[in-house]
């Protein structure tokens, strides 16, 4: 199930990617980067969205960090490290801790 663009209320316009990272309990290494929305669908990121990339049942969401990378995502949100942009790494998924 995808919830492509995210609430705003959920990822208030000018979020650091800091305060963002330490409201979900993730590991940040200290990057500015401002946050102005959020897509867990690459087909939908617009710039300075957080591109949420999490495993799905066949496919990872990092398999197309390249296409929200083009789309102009600041940063991503995931279980494990993008190649192309900042990372906030989640430090549990569904299922328990990222190892």
């Amino acid at each position: 199930m995808t919830c492509d663009r995210l609430p705003a209320s959920l990822v208030p316009t000018g979020s650091s990617l800091a305060a963002l990272a330490a409201t979900v309990g993730a590991r940040y290494r200290d990057v500015a980067v401002t946050i102005t929305g959020a897509s867990d669908d690459s087909r939908s990121v617009e710039p300075g969205d957080l591109y949420i990339a999490l495993p799905g049942d066949h496919v990872h969401g990092l398999d197309f960090e390249a296409d929200a990378f083009a789309r102009g995502a600041a940063a991503v949100l995931s279980d494990r490290p993008s190649t192309l942009l900042p990372t906030i790494a989640s430090r549990t998924h569904v299922g328990g801790p990222v190892r």
